[in-house]
């Protein structure tokens, strides 16, 4: 279940590996910040330093719709679409 937040927005919580050697999360979320900056359309995400080694991260659905988030917007990622055009193996 992902959590909802008083806006009842929906947001995925996304954990840090273990195998991670940095804060994954940190740059994820600057990744999505820089993107916005850019004028890339990009999801909502927060760091949560709640984690005991690296923090986690909490990202906005951006693929969902309705009051019961039941509803479904398409959407296919560049990279699946760079896949389905040969341009990637």
């Amino acid at each position: 279940m992902n959590p909802i937040d008083d806006e009842n927005a929906l947001w995925i919580i996304k954990l840090p590996k273990q195998v991670d050697t940095y804060a994954m999360a940190r740059a994820e979320v600057m990744a999505l910040r820089l993107a916005r900056l850019c004028g890339i359309t990009a999801a909502e995400a927060h760091v949560i330093n709640d984690a005991p080694h690296f923090p986690m991260i909490r990202v906005r659905r951006f693929d969902r719709l309705g009051a019961d988030h039941t509803g479904r917007v398409p959407y296919t990622s560049r990279r699946r679409r760079s896949w389905a055009a040969g341009w990637i193996m």
